[in-house]
């Protein structure tokens, strides 16, 4: 089994918390939909 580590920064100013959120765009988010387009799965 191929074992991977990523160390993510990012300047919070454009997101509302890390947590996704119903009403706006949030860290978690941003990541999930980043790693989802580059394993094509969901």
């Amino acid at each position: 089994m191929t074992r991977y580590f990523f160390e993510i920064s990012y300047k919070g100013k454009n997101y509302h918390g890390w947590q996704r959120q119903a009403n706006s765009v949030s860290v978690q988010e941003t990541i999930e939909s980043c790693f989802s387009k580059l394993y094509s799965n969901k």
